[in-house]
């Protein structure tokens, strides 16, 4: 706190030299490396207490994890690591879901296709991984099959309206405006009628945005 206001001083007047500036920057540095520390630590904590805990949690922190460990250039650990889940836990959709995730964030959206076919000649109707795939055929800009594996899921019944919201953001991305207002306000009817208030206000902005951009 001491030295971070000392910082926050120089920062405001302009006044920071070099060495100042090395040093400020070797502080988060260090900031950068002791968060990373706590997180894997934390993720750890929830991974040796498994599934059963906490099922939520459990899929969420490993893909948390991965996310984590790809940032740091571990996409071929992920990737190595995932096919040896998938070894040992051929029945469990959620692995493979996984090692799609590993694939895209190694951009490695190629692969990543060819691992949804054999997954999906698995588990045909697990609406999981129609969105994984949707994803992957965005960044491969084949827009047109991305939005039809996210209706799919849909179709099938996610747990949070995923599909919707994958399919609002890349109308957002791709500048049709009208469609991703018109997504977005359904998203916010659908979770107001279901009394998810707080839930409701992203949405809510998001379709606000959209509009005025149509305006201008």
């Amino acid at each position: 706190n001491f030295f971070g206001k000392i910082f926050k001083k120089l920062l405001k007047n302009d006044s920071l030299t070099p060495l100042d500036m090395w040093s400020y920057g070797l502080i988060h540095y260090f900031m950068m490396n002791y968060s990373i520390e706590k997180s894997l630590y934390w993720f750890d904590k929830v991974l040796e207490q498994g599934e059963t805990a906490d099922a939520f949690a459990y899929w969420k922190t490993r893909i948390q994890k991965m996310k984590l460990l790809s940032q740091l250039g571990k996409d071929e650990e992920n990737i190595l690591e995932q096919q040896k889940c998938i070894d040992s836990n051929p029945d469990d959709v959620n692995e493979y879901c996984l090692l799609l995730a590993a694939y895209i964030f190694a951009e490695c959206y190629e692969e990543a296709y060819n691992e949804f076919q054999k997954a999906v000649a698995k588990f045909p109707d697990e609406w999981k991984l129609y969105i994984h795939v949707g994803d992957i055929c965005k960044s491969l800009k084949k827009y047109d099959e991305a939005f039809k594996y996210w209706d799919k899921a849909e179709e099938l019944g996610t747990t949070f309206m995923d599909g919707k919201y994958a399919k609002a953001s890349c109308y957002e991305d791709l500048g049709e405006y009208e469609k991703a207002y018109k997504t977005w306000s359904e998203l916010t009817e659908i979770l107001l009628s279901k009394g998810y208030d707080v839930e409701a206000e992203m949405p809510k902005n998001q379709a606000k945005l959209c509009l005025e951009k149509l305006n201008n």
